[in-house]
């Protein structure tokens, strides 16, 4: 059955530390094409556009129209120049829809950003980044992979959720756009994932399969759209499933909704290994206290200098590899359980956060040692994180 509907409204959204902006939007129908116009300003880089749908009556932005299924050409896709009188066309008819009903679009522009100063010297080739994304060389038993050098901002969790957290209890934890998403559990992670692939038309990492007799949610599978999946599944705390052999590329074995495939190209958490290696400087790590330094206060938001709340990211040093902030501002969720003895209980948190003091697990505050555990489900005001992808991925592009 075709579904029918029209332009009502579109949200566009801007992503980066720095000013870049999406201006003079208007949308049109032409002969049956859906013309969106727009402006890419204040930026010098080539960006990441991505569209998204929203169906009458629907909660959620869950038509992933620039993941290559869709009629869709123009400004869209990877390594679009910015500029003004952008324009994105939409064909419904050739994407099995008509053009009588009520509908809603959000239009996701990312730089891509090149690599910190300190850190060009490492990135010389365009294939080593894209967006905020850095190539990570690996090491034996470890293959390379790609790892943000910022932690997730709310305005990037908005615009792959929809919504951002806002636990505080009326406290200021530090709120805003460049800020850092907190109040995140490892559930959700697992969600803005598979969604932020879909979004780019990547097989998403995690994918829900609920067993026979499960104790908490009904048997089936529901594949990899977190809209798909059962009601209260992210409220579940119980993970308590054998590890298994560790994988230091997967670590998947423990999870007790999800397979995976570890050679995909998508959107997931890294695991401990891959946190740490990255964290202390990867292949060219100068051994520091804290991830990218020994002066505590040029690397890291902690309890001595933050005030009590999370900051913009990427205002402190990088460190060796070009990241920021694996140590402090906000504790970063990874992939691996948190074990008692041989069972899992929780999942690890690494690097620390603003409020860390002293001491931390025997560690100094904010070393890329110092871990913690967070429960799968649990929402804390300290808790954030960062994603990685196997592979540098290059979606269908449009006509730019």
């Amino acid at each position: 059955m075709k579904k029918y509907f029209i332009i009502l409204a579109i949200a566009l959204i801007s992503l980066s530390v720095y000013a870049i902006k999406v201006e003079n939007v208007v949308c049109d129908m032409n002969n049956g094409i859906v013309e969106i116009t727009f402006d890419v300003v204040e930026t010098e880089y080539d960006c990441e556009i991505t569209v998204v749908g929203k169906a009458p009556g629907s909660s959620y932005f869950n038509i992933f129209l620039s993941n290559g299924d869709y009629d869709l050409t123009g400004d869209w896709g990877d390594f679009i120049y910015p500029t003004t009188n952008m324009k994105v066309f939409w064909n419904p008819a050739g994407s099995g829809y008509n053009v009588t009903d009520q509908y809603r679009f959000k239009v996701i522009a990312r730089e891509q950003l090149p690599p910190p100063p300190a850190a060009t010297g490492l990135y010389g080739d365009p294939e080593d980044y894209f967006t905020s994304f850095l190539k990570i060389d690996g090491k034996t038993g470890l293959a390379d992979y790609y790892l943000d050098r910022f932690e997730v901002t709310q305005m990037e969790y908005e615009a792959v959720m929809d919504s951002v957290p806002m636990c505080g209890c009326g406290i200021d934890y530090g709120f805003g756009p460049d800020y850092p998403v907190f109040s995140i559990s490892w559930n959700d992670a697992v969600a803005y994932s598979n969604l932020r692939s879909l979004h780019r038309g990547l097989t998403p990492f995690y994918k829900m399969v609920v067993p026979a007799n499960d104790d908490y949610l009904p048997e089936g599978d529901y594949g990899y759209n977190p809209y798909d999946w059962p009601e209260g599944w992210d409220d579940i705390w119980d993970d308590t499933v054998d590890p298994g052999e560790y994988d230091p590329d997967c670590v998947c074995e423990s999870f007790r909704y999800f397979e995976v495939d570890p050679t995909v190209t998508a959107y997931r958490l890294p695991t401990d290994a891959m946190w740490q290696h990255a964290a202390t400087g990867g292949n060219y790590s100068q051994n520091y206290t804290y991830s990218g330094g020994n002066d505590i206060d040029a690397v890291a938001w902690y309890y001595g200098n933050s005030g009590q709340k999370s900051h913009i990211v990427g205002t402190k040093a990088p460190n060796e590899l070009g990241l920021y902030d694996m140590s402090g501002n906000v504790w970063e969720v990874v992939c691996d359980p948190y074990l008692l003895g041989n069972s899992p209980i929780a999942r690890i948190i690494r690097g620390g956060y603003w409020g860390t003091v002293t001491n931390l697990n025997y560690y100094a505050p904010g070393h890329p040692d110092s871990y913690n555990l967070h429960w799968v489900e649990e929402r804390q005001f300290y808790n954030g994180f960062r994603v990685m992808i196997r592979d540098r991925h290059y979606p269908v592009k449009g006509t730019n």
